[in-house]
């Protein structure tokens, strides 16, 4: 830490304030929504189509619902791999006995107002180690585009399309 700004307190306003909490609450999710995740009965099936996004009332406003069940349905369905990069292993998880992953949404959630169609959607949610997913939201751009293009393939891409959340690698990139 730099002592020159220890202790120092600058007022930036309730507003502003408010506006960089939403930005990273809505950003990185979480721990607890990956434990969340982890303990969730899967999605007998995902729904078939596009949805519109869902809103629940919160102390700021409104908050986007999240779909527990449908990510860990992604992640049986990503047979609890990193799709990033199939060979990475992180440890066995003391819930599911499987290899730990985390789910992400390859488009942020934080981009669901650009979006007629629920982001909280079977082709945006991935299955990443927890290394993929840090380097997803905290390494420099240039480390980003590899895992993304990995990501963003012609499958996936068709499968964001066909759930009404179509998108270009360019497009992506300014989410990153």
């Amino acid at each position: 830490m730099n002592r020159r700004y220890a202790g120092r307190i600058t007022n930036i306003g309730r507003d502003k304030f408010d506006a960089i909490a939403k930005y990273f609450s809505a950003d990185d999710i979480g721990e607890s929504y990956q434990e969340e995740v982890e303990r969730a009965t899967p999605s007998p099936s995902p729904p078939p189509g596009p949805t519109t996004p869902q809103y629940q009332a919160s102390k700021t406003g409104k908050k986007l619902v999240i779909d527990n069940s449908l990510a860990k349905y992604c992640k049986e369905q990503a047979q609890y791999t990193c799709e990033a990069n199939s060979g990475h292993i992180s440890f066995l998880s003391k819930v599911t006995g499987q290899n730990f992953v985390e789910v992400h949404h390859l488009i942020p959630l934080k981009a669901q107002l650009e979006f007629k169609n629920a982001l909280d959607n079977i082709a945006n949610i991935v299955s990443l180690c927890p290394n993929c997913h840090r380097l997803l939201h905290h390494a420099p751009d240039s480390e980003k585009r590899t895992p993304l293009k990995a990501l963003l393939n012609d499958t996936r891409k068709q499968a964001l399309k066909n759930r009404g959340t179509p998108i270009t690698f360019r497009e992506l990139l300014k989410y990153y």
